[in-house]
């Protein structure tokens, strides 16, 4: 198989890499842009966002990552939510990781909302105390040739 990975931060493209020639991993493309420029040479089997909160709230992002999965894909996301109002430590933790890790505290009530419109059959289930989120469904499969970082 093959692993398209996409990371706008330097740093941690460097590090992504470090990790790649350290497990002597074959078959991993690592580009570093911001997702809605990535070019994506393939039709993907499956699509995992791991706290990328930023990235989630760029429809322009989104829609390119989706855009090159196959009908049916798998779609993974997790990340920092808000829990309920009376779980005050939990939203707590939540606003000082969001500090480190987001630009904006914004779409944390339901971060994985932009991906109700590519995905069919969004299951989200809470952690941590409501904190944190994975989400999980089948891409609907509107795949567009000639999109961002794509011949037409």
């Amino acid at each position: 198989g093959r692993i398209v990975g996409i990371e706008q931060s330097p740093d941690m493209l460097d590090k992504a890499r470090e990790r790649v020639v350290q497990l002597g991993w074959d078959g991993i493309a690592l580009q570093c842009c911001p997702a809605e420029r990535a070019r994506i040479p393939l039709q993907a089997d499956a699509a995992l966002f791991h706290f990328t909160h930023d990235v989630l709230r760029r429809p322009d992002a989104v829609a390119n990552v989706m855009r090159h999965l196959k009908p049916g894909a798998r779609v993974v996301a997790s990340g920092l939510k808000w829990s309920d109002v009376w779980a005050g430590p939990v939203n707590l933790f939540v606003w000082f990781a969001a500090q480190y890790s987001t630009t904006t505290l914004q779409g944390l009530d339901a971060p994985w909302r932009a991906l109700e419109s590519h995905v069919q059959s969004l299951d989200v289930e809470e952690m941590w105390g409501g904190g944190v989120y994975l989400a999980i469904g089948k891409a609907i499969g509107r795949s567009v040739q000639g999109g961002p970082g794509e011949p037409g």
